[in-house]
Formats: C-alpha cells, sequence, structure tokens
C-alpha cells in the first residue's frame, strides 16, 4: 500500500502511512463519520426496512456496519487503542470469548448467535472510535433520535391502518408482530428513544422544538403500551423513577425540573384519555393487567419463575458454565422444552458460569461507573439512561442481543473524559 502526502500544517508536507496519519487529518475518518451517523439513523429501522421490502435477510444497519467495517479497518491503530482503553469493554468481549470456547467443545444445541455477537462486539469497537468526541456524539445522538422519530410515526400508522398481528389467548391480547419487529423488540426500540427524548427535551430552549418532542413522548407512549410488554414498559417505568431521583445530583436548573412537571402532567391525561375513555384502550390495559398478574402468580411449568429455578440448577450442575446457547438444551432437559431463560444475567450465570459472570458483573460496572462519571461531569445524559434502561430490561430479555444497546454502550464505556485522562496514542 503505497502512502499518500498528509497535510500536517499549512507550511510543510509528510509522507506517512494510513495507519499512522493522526486521527481527523485524514479523509478516511469523514467517510466514517458519515457511515456511522446513516447507522445511527439507522438502528431504530431495522424492523421497518425489513418489513417494507418483505425480506427475510439483512438489515440496513448490517450493510452499513460492513461498510463501516471496512473503513474502520484503514484506521485500526486508532481504533484498537479506543477498545482497549474503553472501561470494561474488553471484560465483556473476555465473557463471549469464554462461552464460544465452551459451546466449540460441548456443542449440543444449533446455534445462531455467536456470529451475531462477534458482529456486536465489532459494532460497539467502531463506535467506540469515535465516541470521544463530543462534537460527534452529539450528531450521532440526533441522527439515532430522526431515526427513532421515523418508528415512531411509521408505528403509529401501522396501528390506524390496522398493519399489524395481534396475537389472543382468553382475554390476553398483545401486538404479536408490528413494524418488522416482535412485541418486545419494538417495546425496547421505543422505549429506549422515549428516554433520549425525555432528556433532549430537558435541554432544549425553543418553544417549537419542544411541542414536537412532546407530541412525539406521547404518541411514542401510546406505541409502547400497545406493545402490552410487561418488561419492556416496567423497566421504562423504573429507569424513569431512577432519574428523577438522580436529578438532584447533576441537574439543579428550576427550569428543568419545571419542563418535567408539565411534560408528565401532559402525559397522564393523553394516556388517561386513550386507555380509560377509548373502549380499545381499556381492552389493551385491562389485558396488560392481566399479563402482570399471571407474570406475579403464574404456577405452570413455562412460567418465569419456573425457567429461572431451572437456570440456576443448571449452574449448580456446571458452576464453570455451559457454553454460549447451550442453556437452552439443559432446559429441554429439565422442562420439555428449549425455553429461553428469559433473563440474560441468568442465562449469562449458566453459560459462561462463575468466572464469565464475574467478568461480566466488572465489566458492566465498569461501563456504567464511566457513563455515570461523564454524566456528572458533563451534565450529558442522553447516553447514560437508555444504557440503564437496556441493563434493567435485560433482566426479562435479550437486550444484549440489539444493535441499538451496543451503540449506548459505546457511547458510555468511552467518553471524551476518558480519552482526555490517558495519553493519546502515538502516530510515529
Amino acid at each position: 500500500m503505497q502512502p499518500y502526502p498528509v497535510q500536517q500544517s499549512r507550511y510543510y508536507c509528510q509522507y506517512r502511512h494510513m495507519w499512522h496519519v493522526p486521527r481527523g487529518y485524514s479523509i478516511i475518518d469523514v467517510a466514517l463519520n458519515r457511515v456511522l451517523l446513516l447507522l445511527a439513523f439507522s438502528l431504530p429501522l431495522e424492523g421497518i426496512l425489513q418489513d417494507f421490502t418483505g425480506s427475510t435477510g439483512r438489515s440496513l444497519a448490517f450493510y452499513l456496519a460492513v461498510v463501516a467495517v471496512g473503513l474502520a479497518f484503514l484506521r485500526i491503530p486508532q481504533v484498537l487503542y479506543n477498545v482497549g482503553n474503553a472501561h470494561g469493554y474488553i471484560l465483556l468481549v473476555g465473557v463471549y470469548a469464554w462461552t464460544l470456547i465452551l459451546y466449540y467443545f460441548f456443542p449440543l444445541i444449533d446455534n445462531n448467535t455467536n456470529k451475531l455477537l462477534i458482529q456486536l462486539i465489532i459494532l460497539g469497537g467502531i463506535f467506540l472510535y469515535v465516541s470521544d468526541r463530543r462534537d460527534l456524539r452529539n450528531r450521532l445522538l440526533w441522527a439515532y433520535w430522526l431515526g427513532w422519530m421515523l418508528l415512531v410515526l411509521w408505528s403509529l400508522s401501522s396501528y390506524a391502518h390496522g398493519d399489524y398481528q395481534l396475537w389472543e389467548h382468553g382475554s390476553v391480547i398483545r401486538v404479536a408482530q408490528i413494524s418488522g419487529y416482535t412485541a418486545n423488540q419494538h417495546a425496547r426500540q421505543i422505549a429506549a428513544g422515549m428516554l433520549v427524548t425525555f432528556t433532549l427535551l430537558l435541554t432544549q430552549r425553543r418553544i417549537l422544538i419542544r411541542f414536537v418532542g412532546v407530541v412525539i413522548f406521547v404518541v411514542a407512549a401510546f406505541v409502547l403500551l400497545i406493545t402490552n410488554s410487561r418488561g419492556g414498559i416496567s423497566s421504562l417505568l423504573l429507569t424513569l423513577g431512577l432519574f428523577f431521583m438522580a436529578q438532584p445530583l447533576y441537574a439543579r436548573s428550576s427550569r428543568r425540573f419545571a419542563t418535567l412537571g408539565v411534560l408528565i402532567v401532559l402525559l397522564v391525561f393523553g394516556l388517561q384519555y386513550v386507555f380509560f375513555e377509548t373502549s380499545d384502550g381499556r381492552r389493551f390495559w385491562n389485558s396488560y393487567v392481566l399479563r402482570v398478574n399471571q407474570l406475579l402468580y403464574a404456577e405452570n411449568d413455562s412460567s418465569r419463575e419456573r425457567i429461572a429455578q431451572a437456570t440456576i440448577d443448571v449452574f449448580w450442575e456446571k458452576p464453570l458454565g455451559v457454553g454460549q446457547q447451550n442453556s437452552q438444551a439443559y432446559l429441554r432437559e429439565r422442562l420439555g422444552s428449549a425455553y429461553d431463560p428469559h433473563n440474560y444475567y441468568l442465562r449469562i450465570l449458566a453459560e459462561a458460569g462463575l468466572p464469565g459472570t464475574i467478568m461480566f458483573a466488572a465489566g458492566l460496572y465498569m461501563v456504567v461507573r464511566n457513563g455515570w462519571r461523564w454524566l456528572i461531569y458533563s451534565g450529558e445524559d442522553q447516553f447514560f439512561w437508555p444504557l440503564l434502561y437496556f441493563l434493567i430490561a435485560a433482566a426479562t430479555g435479550r437486550d444484549f442481543h440489539f444493535k441499538v444497546f451496543w451503540f449506548f454502550l459505546a457511547m458510555n464505556a468511552y467518553t471524551p473524559a476518558s480519552s482526555q485522562s490517558r495519553s493519546p496514542v502515538s502516530v510515529d
């Protein structure tokens, strides 16, 4: 590969290999930034593209990620530097490497998760390359939010035109498929964007932007509740509770709290009308309450409680781990069907064992601590609360398998404050 001249100052030019060009001095960086903006925009729209084209293959986000990987390879020293210095990221990679090794030696079930996790880890590494640039973080956030807003409007249109699939069992009714997502996937996408919208509203001063944000937030809340996802909704409520509790620690503006109060009042009145003054709304609300009661008091063999207990039994039988996705094979022996544990932390406990669980907990702690420190230092909370939401929701699903989760994980694992506390990468 031939080196090319790079302008280092206005007075002279020096030839260097492209891997040694300082970041920001190469057209490759410009192209990678543009691709990552498109990738962030496409993260909430994965299901819509497949639903619109009728394709069951790869999503737009996948192809954009492939292009980003190609460009990032041309900047591999800088990418690896950020990955190596990201808080907790290497520990998380180590956990998945351990489960992959266990599965390689003891394959008990057809596995399509290993390739997905490798793709997600690489995707997170690419976002780490730009996560320490505050200006680009802001642009990535707005790109993501625009894509999320289109998802909300598309979903609302789908509900209005009956373009969705319902699942009914007795008195329980829920949306099984909409906008190319299952109910739980859709709920996660909507809830994460609601938290981003919530935090953005508190930083905007223009009345028009706030008005549009409030309208989109209320519409998104309606769309979220119709999914009837117990884990997605309850996790959002818990995250919002933590958000309000944390406000005095880093936000002391009276204007911020006034905005919060107005937003909550509008949201409560809007949802009260939809779910208590309309027949369809009452039907969905009663179904949601019924499903929550079933979650708390179910006693059949497929209930979450029995699945959780069986997963813990797998851990006691194999304390070093059983390998990626092999937990379903062990659950099939105990419960008669290859259930998913429905709790990602229990899944890690069974599949990675005690060593992997310790590494996993340590890695997540380091990521959350670094994100919290950056929030306190800068006041930028748009990335922290969606990450916390996914971590809470993972207790009821597979949130670590979503591309959008690794986007928020990267933005908290390596921040502008992280890069300032370390010496820059050598380019000589």
